[in-house]
């Protein structure tokens, strides 16, 4: 039976010196994770705080002062530039981190942070663009749904697309699926490395959500639109790049928390590790 973080089944009974002991041990190790889990998140959340001053200020400062020059936010502009070096600088460090990585946890970490940023860097470019008819003609995919359900269009093409989007699907699914049970673990810490990542998803949601969302709204401009939208996107992209710097610094199985009062996790698999008495 189990009360919060002590396994009753295993408490010490009379006289047992040695359970005492490593219950007291198991205590400690409690309190100590609990701290490190706040300065964790301490640590995560000024991470966020500084990057979206950083960029959040002199942004607001420069737009009205450029009046009506859309140097700053337009396609191709100033923000979106830096946006598409972020996410660059961020494949290239995890590829970096995928080759150096001596455990396949931390090459699985590392690729998928790859993989995602690549996806970013081309949809920052528009490069879903380049696979439209309108580039490469007939042979072409179009990303409606009247496109796939149109019986004029051959269905080995569609097949063809089919598979290589399902393909890169799977290249997302695969190391998610592997690394889920160590993820948690890490969320449950606080590991500012996760936390900087999911902070650069929600900056990326809400570029997409006011770019999509908000367009021909009247509350906003058009060009605050664009400014939010390439601020949060640069925002995000720079998060993204400090989540992989720290995942190169530190990989994925050697920040897996200590875990376990009575029966431990190990700290670099993650693996549980059951506790036996000395004999």
């Amino acid at each position: 039976m189990s009360r919060g973080l002590v396994d009753l089944d295993v408490l010490p009974g009379e006289g047992d010196t040695w359970g005492y002991a490593h219950l007291s041990s198991n205590f400690a190790t409690c309190f100590s994770a609990m701290s490190s889990q706040r300065r964790n998140l301490r640590r995560g959340l000024t991470l966020v705080t500084g990057v979206t001053l950083a960029v959040g200020i002199p942004v607001a400062i420069a737009a009205p002062l450029m009046g009506k020059s859309t140097l700053l936010e337009s396609e191709g502009g100033l923000l979106e530039t830096l946006s598409w070096v972020a996410w660059l600088l961020a494949f290239a460090g995890s590829l970096w981190g995928a080759l150096r990585a001596a455990r396949s946890h931390d090459r699985s970490a590392a690729g998928l942070l790859g993989v995602l940023a690549l996806m970013a860097g081309l949809r920052e470019l528009d490069a879903h663009v380049w696979l439209t008819p309108v580039k490469i003609g007939e042979y072409g995919v179009r990303y409606k749904i009247s496109w796939w359900l149109d019986a004029r269009v051959p269905l080995w093409l569609k097949l063809g697309w089919a598979t290589l989007f399902l393909g890169g699907l799977l290249v997302l699914v695969i190391p998610t699926l592997r690394l889920r049970q160590s993820a948690m673990r890490l969320l449950r810490n606080a590991d500012p490395s996760l936390v900087l990542l999911l902070c650069s998803f929600v900056c990326l949601a809400i570029g997409f959500g006011v770019d999509d969302g908000l367009r021909g709204s009247r509350l906003l401009s058009h060009k605050t639109r664009q400014v939010i939208e390439e601020a949060s996107e640069l925002i995000g992209a720079l998060l993204f790049l400090w989540s992989v710097a720290l995942e190169c610094r530190a990989p994925w199985t050697s920040r897996s928390p200590a875990g376990g009062l009575v029966r431990g996790v190990s700290e670099n698999t993650g693996e549980v590790e059951s506790t036996q008495p000395p004999e």
